[in-house]
């Protein structure tokens, strides 16, 4: 079967993992991120690139943020519309984590 025609800008995230969720692999897109910072700042065209990507493959995205020794494993939608793009806070980060799922 035939995928269907491309009709977006699409980047690929950087990794694509197999978690085993109830015994089972569950396949996920991973983008990885490093910044001491507060929050991570996303433009649109970049997030809605990785969207994009992971719609049409029809899998989660995740976002893996090293912030300073930290590590988070976060879903991309916890990501919050700004004025110039997007943004995930550190709080926020903290919050919604998966990495211990």
């Amino acid at each position: 079967m035939p995928l269907p025609e491309l009709s977006e800008e699409m980047r690929a995230p950087d990794f694509i993992a197999f978690p085993i969720v109830n015994d089972r692999p569950f396949p996920v897109l991973i983008e990885v991120k490093s910044s001491h910072h507060q929050k991570i700042k996303w433009s649109e065209s970049y997030r809605r690139s990785l969207v994009n990507f992971a719609e049409y493959l029809k899998l989660p995205l995740l976002v893996a943020w090293k912030c300073g020794d930290l590590w988070f494993l976060v879903e991309h939608h916890h990501f919050g519309r700004n004025v110039t793009g997007y943004r995930l806070t550190l709080e926020q980060a903290f919050r919604e984590d998966l990495s211990c799922l």
